[in-house]
């Protein structure tokens, strides 16, 4: 699986990546090459999946860990994944997936708070 990052060269957010490759590894989808086609910053991923359109819709993101100047270094991120479909002239999109990812900002951890995955 080959992951294209067409948002911007030098993406500050390392985590995107694997955690684009992950959602869809949950949904059990599988394909050659995945686009990232535009992020907006913590509601949409739209991807472009072997051709086929999808969407992840980011619903929170739930702090577990900070660093000693207290900021968050790891989230459990809330989120659903979405496919674009036509039929007859219309588009509609269907839940494929959801579920909570772990992420990793990079900056080291100080402490943890255990926290339960609740879907809202």
């Amino acid at each position: 699986m080959k992951i294209v990052n067409n948002t911007q060269v030098d993406n500050p957010n390392q985590w995107i990546e694997s955690f684009v490759e992950e959602v869809l590894d949950n949904a059990k989808i599988d394909c050659e090459q995945i686009l990232i086609e535009k992020i907006e910053e913590e509601k949409h991923i739209f991807l472009d999946v072997d051709g086929q359109k999808y969407d992840i819709r980011l619903w929170a993101f739930l702090p577990i860990a900070a660093d000693l100047n207290g900021m968050v270094c790891r989230e459990n991120v809330q989120y659903m994944l979405y496919r674009k479909k036509n039929e007859f002239d219309k588009g509609y999109t269907e839940q494929v997936d959801d579920d909570f990812i772990r992420i990793e900002r990079g900056n080291r951890a100080a402490y943890e708070v255990p926290q339960e995955k609740t879907l809202f």
